[in-house]
């Protein structure tokens, strides 16, 4: 009768862990007749990783409560091969455990298929986070983004009092260069900038493309005098960026971040009112240079 069953059925000894009967449907799984199962330990049908946890929480929890549910085994068959089950445990007042045991190759298949569904949506979700994040023309962050980001670092500089430092950089006489050259070589200038300012910053600073060809860094952990020596190094790199011959340069102005503000949108709004001061006296001072906002 039991072999009747769309089931594997087992009876082992608690105490000597060696089984008294298999029907045969787990005896054919396994590649074993129910004649040879009996008086295997269940060493010989349960991987090590599968023991270990009847040892560890199975075999303790029946002594308490009698019975086991839904327990997620593996079977290692004669050759080797594995079948996760699903194992119903009771024990008897004679020392036996009745098992039930129900295959979940397709459970584990779904599971596993999940899985890859989960993270497929989340790798997903996190492309479309960085597309809403950055700039499609050069990859730097753009507006909204920075202004989150900004925050971020605002509060992490409040926590442990940090110097931030923020950048405005303005491309030099862009509207000749469109104007001369087009706007898709005006495009190729405005990610060619980019690119030095990419390559420029380390993974805590800010690099976004603020609008148009204006760019804004914002500098963790730097004072102004630190922050003007990073922008020397930009108007260095930018000798190597050239248009049929046209000199690349930027102006750029620099201010310190108030720390001491309550608001953080105050405090950002302030700090590029600061450096836009200072970038407009850059340019009225010949371009190509950087001055910094003296308060």
């Amino acid at each position: 009768m039991a072999d009747r069953f769309p089931c594997g059925l087992m009876v082992s000894e608690l105490e000597s862990r060696k089984l008294t009967f298999a029907n045969d449907y787990v005896a054919s799984i396994l590649g074993y007749t129910s004649e040879e199962m009996i008086g295997a330990s269940l060493e010989t049908i349960l991987t090590k990783a599968s023991m270990i946890f009847m040892d560890s929480y199975v075999y303790p929890s029946l002594l308490d409560d009698g019975e086991h549910s839904e327990l997620q085994l593996t079977l290692m068959g004669k050759n080797g091969d594995r079948f996760p089950v699903l194992a119903n445990i009771r024990a008897n007042e004679q020392g036996y455990l009745h098992w039930a045991l129900f295959s979940a190759v397709e459970r584990d298949k779904m599971y596993q298929e999940l899985i890859a569904a989960r993270d497929q949506l989340q790798l997903q979700a996190e492309k479309l986070k960085a597309i809403a994040s950055t700039d499609s023309l050069t990859g730097l962050l753009n507006r909204r983004a920075a202004q989150e980001r900004f925050e971020r670092l605002y509060q992490q500089s409040n926590r442990v009092p940090t110097p931030l430092s923020l950048l405005l950089i303005d491309i030099d006489h862009f509207k000749q260069i469109n104007d001369r050259y087009g706007h898709l070589e005006g495009d190729r200038i405005i990610v060619g900038v980019a690119d030095v300012i990419q390559s420029t910053l380390r993974s805590v600073d800010l690099g976004v493309r603020w609008g148009g060809e204006e760019f804004l860094i914002v500098l963790y952990a730097t004072h102004v005098e630190g922050a003007v020596g990073f922008s020397r190094r930009i108007h260095d790199a930018l000798t190597q960026v050239k248009l049929e011959g046209f000199a690349v340069r930027v102006s750029i102005g620099v201010a310190q971040v108030n720390l001491n503000l309550e608001s953080v949108s105050e405090a950002l709004d302030k700090a590029v009112a600061a450096a836009d001061q200072a970038l407009y006296q850059a340019k009225d001072s010949g371009r190509n240079r950087t001055e910094f906002a003296r308060f």
